[in-house]
């Protein structure tokens, strides 16, 4: 286990015994020295994210799809029913919580 599941596993247990699991969304991103997905070269396309989303079907899955980190806004907006501003860049990746294996989200 690496450090940064490491510390996730304490991020979700704390949350678990604090009793906010079922209340909170966890975004996790960067690993690696590396922070986010700023070009299309391989080892910044691998920087890890992790998504948990209380009642998520894909929950402990894991999703080989493509999703860049300026997609979290309206992830996120589309999680707690927010509508985006029309000139936020990004796409949701709320189906790929749902269905990880989802062709062309």
């Amino acid at each position: 286990m690496s450090f940064f599941d490491d510390n996730i596993g304490r991020i979700l247990a704390a949350l678990e015994r604090q009793g906010l699991a079922d209340k909170t969304i966890v975004f996790a991103l960067g690993d690696h020295g590396m922070w986010s997905k700023y070009s299309m070269l391989e080892p910044v396309q691998r920087a890890p994210l992790w998504v948990r989303v209380p009642g998520a079907a894909a929950n402990g899955r894991v999703c080989r799809e493509f999703v860049e980190f300026v997609d979290f806004i309206p992830t996120l907006g589309d999680l707690v029913g927010i509508d985006g501003a029309p000139n936020l860049e990004g796409t949701s990746f709320a189906p790929l919580l749902a269905n990880p294996d989802r062709p062309g989200w």
